[in-house]
Formats: C-alpha cells, sequence, structure tokens
C-alpha cells in the first residue's frame, strides 16, 4: 500500500510538474548547491545505488546539475561548429523532468565572437529562470541569460561592452542568490547585483580578488550583507563587503589555496580552504576571529567543493600515505571525527564534489581521473559506489531524494524507490 501510495504521489508530481511549488531548497547554484556553499539539501538521499531514470547522452565528461521545482538543467557537450574557434566543444543546454528524465527542451546559446567566447553552459536555476552564458577569455563581450525553466525561451540578457566589466570567466564561478532572489556574480574585477525579473544591474562595484580562477563567487550568509567573498593578493583570504555600499570593511589574514570556493554554516562558522590547511572564522561584526585550522596533509583540491552537514560537521579532504581521504571535523574544535576508506590514490583529488542530506550521508564524486561516485554512512564507512566516469559537476539533491550526476554517457537519477523507467533523448 505504502508503495502504491508512493507511486500515485509521482504521478501527481507529474501533472503538476511546471506549478511552482512550496518544498525545501534544491540544487540552485554551481559550488555547494546553495547560497552558504556547504552541499547540504534537507532531504533523503538513496542508501543504494538504485537508478530512477537515465537520460543517456555522449559527452567527454559530465556538466553541473542544478534542480528547482519538477524542472532538472544540465548542459551537454557537443563537437563544436565550424567557426566558433574559442572551444572545441558546443554546450547544449537541457531542461528535463525531474520525475522521469522526459527531456523537456534543448538549448544553445548565440555566439557573439568566435574568437573569444567558450563553451556555453547553465550557471544556475531558481524561480523558473535557467542562468546561463558563454563566459570568456581575453577581451569578451559575453553575454548572460536568463532561460524560462520550462521551456528554455529567452527571458533577458545581460550584455557588457568591453572586457573589465564583461561577465567573464563564469565557467568555473557561478554566481549565488539573495534571499529575495537578486543574482549576484562576479568576475575578475566587479561583483554585480542583478534583478532577476529583467537581468537590470541594482549595482556594482569594482574589487580585485588576485584570483585567476575558481573560488570568485560569492558567498551569502542570510540575506547577504555583509557578503564574504576571497580576497587578499592571491585569493587566498574571506573577505567582509558591505552589500549596500559596496566596501571593503575588513578581511582574514592571508592562507592561500585561491582555487577553492569558500563555505560556511553561518556567520560564525566560515570555512576558508587554504594551501595546506582548512580555516575556521567565525564573523564578530568587526574583525574575522580564526576558530581553529586543520592540516591536511596538502592534497591538491583546486575547483573541489566541500559539505558542511545538518548537525555542522564539516567535511574536507586529506592527504594520507594510502591515498585523499574525506574527513569529519567537528565544528566547535576542528578534530577530526572521522575519516573515509581512501577515494582517490596519491594526493591529488582536483574537482572532487560533495553534497550531504538530513540523516547525514555524504555523497561524493572523486573528480578528474576518479570516474566514481560514492556515498558514505555518518561514520564516513562506505555505503555504496558507482563507477561513473568523469563528472566536472559533481552530485545534486533534489528536495524529493533523488541524487542527480551528470557522466559521458548521461545525466543519472537515482533514488532508492524508483517509480518511473529510463529517460529519453527527443
Amino acid at each position: 500500500m505504502k508503495a502504491l501510495h508512493r507511486r500515485i504521489g509521482c504521478l501527481i508530481l507529474g501533472w503538476t510538474l511546471l506549478v511552482p511549488a512550496v518544498a525545501s531548497a534544491q540544487w540552485q547554484v554551481m559550488n555547494g548547491g546553495n547560497a552558504l556553499k556547504n552541499g547540504r539539501v534537507d532531504t533523503v538521499g538513496p542508501v543504494s545505488a538504485t537508478e530512477r531514470w537515465r537520460a543517456p547522452h555522449n559527452s567527454p565528461f559530465g556538466m553541473p546539475v542544478f534542480v528547482d521545482g519538477g524542472i532538472v538543467v544540465t548542459t551537454r557537450l557537443v563537437p563544436s561548429p565550424p567557426g566558433n574557434i574559442a572551444a572545441d566543444r558546443e554546450g547544449v543546454i537541457v531542461g528535463l523532468r525531474l520525475d522521469t528524465g522526459q527531456v523537456l527542451w534543448t538549448r544553445t546559446l548565440p555566439v557573439d565572437d568566435p574568437q573569444t567566447d567558450w563553451t556555453g553552459r547553465a550557471l544556475a536555476l531558481r524561480d523558473g529562470r535557467v542562468y546561463a552564458s558563454r563566459s570568456g577569455f581575453g577581451p569578451t563581450k559575453t553575454a548572460l541569460y536568463a532561460l524560462d525553466a520550462a521551456t528554455g525561451a529567452t527571458l533577458w540578457r545581460a550584455f557588457r561592452l568591453t572586457a573589465p566589466r564583461a561577465f567573464s570567466e563564469l565557467d568555473y564561478d557561478g554566481p549565488a542568490f539573495l534571499g529575495n532572489g537578486d543574482l549576484l556574480l562576479g568576475n575578475n574585477r566587479d561583483t554585480f547585483r542583478l534583478r532577476p525579473s529583467d537581468g537590470a544591474t541594482i549595482f556594482e562595484f569594482v574589487r580585485f580578488t588576485g584570483s585567476i580562477s575558481g573560488g570568485r563567487e560569492p558567498l551569502i550568509v542570510g540575506d547577504g550583507n555583509p557578503l564574504y567573498l576571497r580576497g587578499g593578493g592571491f585569493g587566498g583570504t574571506i573577505a567582509n563587503w558591505d552589500l549596500a555600499s559596496g566596501t571593503l570593511r575588513y578581511q582574514s589574514p592571508e592562507v592561500g589555496g585561491f582555487q577553492t570556493p569558500l563555505f560556511a554554516n553561518d556567520s560564525q562558522s566560515l570555512y576558508v580552504p587554504g594551501t595546506d590547511a582548512l580555516h575556521a572564522y567565525k564573523d564578530t561584526g568587526t574583525a574575522f576571529i580564526e576558530k581553529w585550522s586543520y592540516p591536511n596533509g596538502s592534497p591538491i583540491t583546486g575547483l573541489s567543493t566541500h559539505a558542511v552537514g545538518p548537525d555542522g560537521s564539516v567535511y574536507f579532504y586529506a592527504a594520507r600515505a594510502d591515498g585523499v581521504v574525506v574527513v569529519r571535523l567537528d565544528p566547535d574544535s576542528g578534530l577530526e571525527l572521522a575519516a573515509s576508506p581512501p577515494i582517490r590514490s596519491g594526493n591529488e583529488c582536483v574537482q572532487c564534489y560533495m553534497a550531504v542530506d538530513r540523516n547525514r550521508t555524504l555523497y561524493v564524486s572523486n573528480g578528474s581521473g576518479g570516474n566514481k561516485l560514492f556515498a558514505f554512512r555518518p561514520n564516513l564507512s562506505l555505503l555504496w559506489q558507482q563507477d561513473i566516469g568523469f563528472s566536472g559537476g559533481g552530485p545534486a539533491l533534489a528536495s524529493d531524494g533523488t541524487l542527480l550526476i551528470d557522466t559521458p554517457s548521461g545525466l543519472v537519477a537515482y533514488n532508492t524507490d524508483p517509480v518511473f523507467g529510463s529517460g529519453f533523448e527527443p
């Protein structure tokens, strides 16, 4: 009877797919899934590697996945058409149904400049809008698009005329959302706040982080004032910015490690991945006070993400003699509480990604060359694992408990209680 009720509930979801739903937050931004970048969703994820559906495609690697309401969005990579010399792959943005994996629409963004426009890709998803860009390199005129999540049609386009003010290099650094849905994003020089209804710039301010790639995206606690950004000469600090005036208030000491996003639980638990340690800070309102640091043996974790569990436990990577492991740290002391079996040999875990559910089940993809997806219990013993190929976006959780990850062979949805068959391409 319970199975029948679940099946009926999912059928109702299918009919009401495009109606905005009141649900817990889902996976809406590129790094860490939410404005705190902590990989946490208030749901119960799959306890076995049971596929709910699979939407097959061929791609050199998987891309980031986003979920909002009943819509899933990712990017499929195909050979670039002749004439676009800036990229050898073209990004086809795809919208699918969460319940079945059925492809609803596909979209390729216009090429403004074939000399500089990189591969198009989805960057975020919220309130029925998919935010996407081609990113850019050098003197670009890259645009930011808002697409209708139900159809893929363009809702608006924000365009910058000069390179320093372009929405450049958004391939690594996605936007974040304020509580009211306003969009925050940054490039090498500026941070912008955009109105989601039409893309109008509410304000912009100049900043210099020293960061060359990765880690520039905003970290937002509560409604976002203060705004936390990486700063310092090498992007290795956490900086407190006044969101109203665009002025820098203060920043932490330099710790290096600028290619990895900041993450947080709240303003008293702010985390800065450094070159050889994780640094935990609290914000007093006038300065950052370091609570503790955890030396991790210096694994190489560029462009990777981390997680904070519902009990405040901090999940990080550490290098050991037998390879890279995941560790669970006490949020108050930084003491190591548990460690996983090795997820990679050596000391490299580049582009490894995490997600954590309500029950503290931790999902980890082990990055370039690793090609696996792991699920760990709260004590970090192995629950299950799958060979998936390289995913450049990692696991994403939906509020109904579905775990999604894009792979070279297709977008896969895992759910312990599957109710529908395979997805498909049109």
